[in-house]
């Protein structure tokens, strides 16, 4: 039981963290224009997508509230997902095709059997994403593309009745996205690796539900 109280006051931590980056999103420029608060509710948390950055807050929403509906609307019908240092090492293991033709509808499958196996409010899992959404120096943008990098850290728990398996996927993920006239900003290539310090990021975590 110690080990699950430990447990509960790490996930505690980072609620906050997470709660105090939403406080921070929300200050804006006081001479910027106003634009409507994001939906919360059963359609889960959602902005139109009206600026790059949008689009990866919304993707952080999405994977924390589960909602498989507004993860899909962050990426275009183009997209693909790419993990160079670790499809590279599938293929020293003879697993290479875990990483071939990873587009949208893989990605959407993969992260809809992720929710599946972490519901909401679960007694025996749990897993909470924090990705820094602060501004990265090579940040590239203009009016029609953008190319955004941000380190994120994903906590996967699974517990027994004494003992809690916790898993952490640490790294840096490059996102290239485009705008549309009609639907907004959208991720068109996601590029994952690994953190020097960690083996385990998230492409590996995906892959383990392709």
């Amino acid at each position: 039981m110690d080990m699950r109280k430990n447990v509960y006051v790490e996930l505690l931590a980072f609620g906050l963290i997470l709660s105090l980056s939403a406080v921070l999103l929300s200050c804006k420029n006081p001479f910027s224009h106003r634009s409507s608060e994001p939906p919360i509710g059963s359609s889960g948390t959602y902005e139109v997508p009206s600026t790059p950055q949008i689009v990866l807050t919304n993707l952080l929403y999405a994977y924390n509230e589960k909602n498989i509906n507004n993860f899909r609307k962050c990426l275009s019908d183009s997209f693909i997902f790419s993990a160079y240092e670790d499809s590279v090492e599938a293929e020293q293991r003879g697993e290479g095709w875990v990483f071939y033709d990873w587009n949208a509808d893989v990605e959407e499958a993969i992260t809809r059997r992720i929710f599946q196996s972490y519901p909401l409010n679960s007694d025996s899992t749990e897993m909470s994403l924090i990705i820094d959404l602060s501004s990265n120096p090579l940040d590239q943008e203009n009016d029609s593309t953008a190319t955004l990098i941000r380190t994120y850290n994903l906590l996967i728990i699974n517990f027994t009745e004494e003992t809690a398996e916790t898993t952490t996927a640490i790294g840096e993920s490059s996102f290239n996205l485009s705008r549309s006239s009609l639907i907004g900003w959208s991720i068109d290539l996601w590029s994952d690796r690994p953190d020097e310090n960690n083996d385990f990021d998230w492409a590996d975590f995906k892959a383990l539900y392709r």
